[in-house]
């Protein structure tokens, strides 16, 4: 069979086809220029979108700083009310703690009860002594040639402290004119202690050992609170009711 005429048309012909290539070619540049334009213009936007989104933020910031500093020096009066209430609601300082008093050294006056039993009952004697004004006293020589036989009983007087309460025979006591119920008040001068027990039985026993080693030329001076206390008084009217 022979070949149609129009079937060998590119191979006879070089041009058509080197037409198309060329075509081709032109048409694959474009494309690629256009989508190379379109991804730089996206890319412009989105560019353009971000930094025009960041100033944003940075006005907004500045605008702000700017308000804020303007509020500030617009109203002082305001910032000082604000720093009052401040210090109003801030708790007080505690007051200072008191502080201890001074303490004070020198001689402690005890109470009544805390001194001793028999010092407060002298004091009392003592205090009743001197509301009932003077005493009656009296003073007696004392003369032995011999000390009295029994010690406890100096000039045969029996005392119960300084009280007189009973009166022995043979004793220098009796003829001196000391009485039952007197008190001794004084030794020679010397005070002898009302109600220590022994004191006066031994300061008037040691006067009358003195006496004797003198063979009973001294005298010893004895002074007496001639009164009965109220409790021999007593004990004196009851024996006397009792012997009626």
């Amino acid at each position: 069979m022979g070949k149609r005429k129009g079937d060998d048309s590119s191979e006879d012909d070089p041009l058509p086809k080197k037409h198309k290539k060329e075509k081709k070619d032109k048409d694959g540049a474009a494309t690629k220029l256009k989508k190379d334009g379109k991804e730089k213009k996206d890319k412009d936007k989105k560019d353009k979108k971000e930094k025009h989104k960041h100033g944003d933020d940075d006005e907004e910031k500045a605008r702000r700083k700017e308000h804020k500093k303007a509020e500030k020096e617009k109203d002082p009066a305001k910032e000082k009310h604000k720093k009052l209430e401040s210090e109003e609601l801030r708790p007080a300082p505690a007051p200072p703690a008191p502080a201890e008093p001074k303490r004070i050294v020198g001689p402690q006056a005890f109470p009544p009860e805390a001194e001793p039993k028999d010092k407060k009952q002298k004091k009392d004697k003592k205090d009743k002594k001197s509301k009932a004004g003077p005493v009656a006293t009296r003073e007696v020589q004392l003369c032995s040639a011999n000390a009295f036989k029994d010690r406890s009983r100096p000039f045969g007087m029996e005392l119960d402290g300084a009280l007189v309460v009973d009166l022995a025979d043979g004793g220098a006591a009796i003829p001196a004119g000391v009485q039952i119920g007197w008190r001794v008040l004084e030794v020679d001068g010397k005070p002898v202690p009302e109600d220590d027990i022994g004191k006066a039985a031994e300061a008037v026993r040691k006067a009358e050992e003195k006496m004797a080693n003198k063979s009973g030329k001294a005298s010893v001076l004895v002074s007496f609170i001639a009164e009965e206390p109220d409790h021999w008084k007593q004990a004196s009217r009851a024996l006397a009711g009792k012997g009626r």
